[in-house]
């Protein structure tokens, strides 16, 4: 019984490992098509994961939901902060800080 319960943990973890590498990806194309639509720079190429939690979703099942954080810049300048909220690989909400148009 130890063994089983090893193996499951271990399998659940590898699956949560998968997922999050699926969600990271599509969140950083997706902030780079964000910027790239809004004629801004991607800084860093990447995104960072803030949090997550469980979210319930139309069709009664529940998913996790995930925050990333991504920098960008206008003008070169400044950094600017720009969030993508994910349930699963699907973006539900993107938001940026504001900036001047020049």
């Amino acid at each position: 019984m130890g063994n089983f319960l090893f193996l499951l943990l271990v399998a659940i973890g590898a699956v949560f490992w998968w997922q999050s590498q699926k969600s990271r990806q599509a969140a950083t194309q997706a902030a780079i098509a964000v910027c790239q639509r809004q004629n801004l720079q991607f800084l860093d190429g990447t995104v960072h994961l803030r949090k997550y939690w469980p979210m319930r979703t139309g069709n009664r099942t529940i998913q996790l939901c995930r925050l990333y954080f991504f920098e960008y810049s206008n003008d070169g300048s400044q950094r600017l902060t720009g969030r993508l909220v994910l349930v699963g690989t699907r973006i539900i909400e993107v938001e940026l800080d504001a900036y001047r148009i020049s």
